[in-house]
């Protein structure tokens, strides 16, 4: 574990004087390449990938309901209409035979 350590610190070093700095520590003290750790830069495409993807079936499912609503008010005007229409049928129907 020691031997480990002492490893760990000459690599950090060796970085340190590369670099000029010690940037290319990430928030937990890995070292990291260019500042950026690869894992979690693809790891940040791939969720804002699957947000972008959610987002636009979210889009797509409002307006589908949009439509659904739609339809179903144009129905319920088309069933009213109708049954209106066989009430007065019926009705006159009925007023013409009795008269």
């Amino acid at each position: 574990m020691i031997e480990q350590i002492k490893k760990l610190k000459a690599q950090l070093e060796q970085k340190t004087q590369k670099n000029g700095t010690d940037s290319s520590l990430s928030p937990d003290g890995e070292i990291t390449e260019n500042g950026n750790d690869p894992n979690i830069m693809e790891l940040q495409r791939d969720s804002s990938r699957q947000v972008n993807d959610l987002k636009f079936k979210l889009v797509k499912a409002e307006q589908e309901v949009t439509a659904l609503e739609q339809n179903v008010s144009k129905r319920s005007s088309v069933s009213s209409l109708c049954y209106f229409t066989k009430v007065f049928t019926i009705l006159t129907v009925f007023t013409f035979i009795h008269i």
